[in-house]
């Protein structure tokens, strides 16, 4: 298991596909893909939206979208129109066109896309304490969209000896997630990791992404 912490100063910053504005990118999957080059297996970035527009299309792609700052943004499909605010999500095919309009002003979004024939993806956008969660191999994102986490994993016995972490008496691992900050958990055994999240103020707000193989 590895355990990572990005801060805004580990994210690259570059133009939107479609040249309207700028992004944050994350992180991204395989480390060494590109958006341009299109051989990511999942991407995680944020965006100023300052200005109506069509969103770019992903073909092949699932798309999640949540606000972190702003009124809220919508959406607008083909055959229907989704509001999107603070604390909830949308998810949709990159295939789909789809039109953003402000309501209020200009807001800074999240954006998760993962290519649906080579991952699967949920998501929770929280305020409260996560309980304890279990997770095999697969990759765990945890963003902290305002306030501060604890981000608390507790390791197999047989394991603690090997992780290049720090550890509790107890074998356990704890990280303090700032706001914009993002923990990467990866593991790559078939050990059961038990995981937990707990607020450290109240206006905290994050958002879990848990990535598994479709297979």
């Amino acid at each position: 298991m590895q355990i990572q912490v990005l801060t805004a100063q580990n994210y690259k910053t570059m133009p939107w596909r479609n040249g309207k504005g700028i992004t944050r990118e994350i992180a991204i999957d395989p480390p060494t893909s590109t958006l341009a080059e299109n051989n990511f297996r999942w991407r995680l970035s944020s965006a100023d939206v300052n200005e109506d527009g069509v969103f770019s299309q992903f073909p092949g792609c699932q798309r999640f979208l949540t606000l972190l700052t702003g009124s809220g943004l919508e959406l607008k499909f083909e055959n229907e129109v989704q509001v999107l605010e603070q604390g909830a999500y949308a998810l949709f095919s990159g295939d789909r066109k789809v039109d953003g309009r402000l309501r209020g002003g200009k807001v800074t979004d999240l954006n998760f896309i993962f290519k649906e024939e080579q991952a699967h993806a949920q998501f929770v956008v929280s305020k409260e304490a996560s309980g304890r969660l279990a997770m095999t191999t697969g990759t765990l994102l945890v963003f902290v969209a305002t306030g501060a986490v604890d981000l608390t994993v507790d390791l197999p016995v047989d394991l603690t000896v090997d992780l290049p972490v720090d550890l509790t008496e107890d074998g356990r691992t704890d990280h303090l997630i700032d706001a914009q900050e993002t923990a990467i958990i990866t593991v790559s055994t078939n050990e059961v990791f038990r995981f937990m999240i707990t607020p450290r103020k109240r206006d905290s707000r994050y958002i879990i992404i848990r990535i598994e193989n479709p297979f």
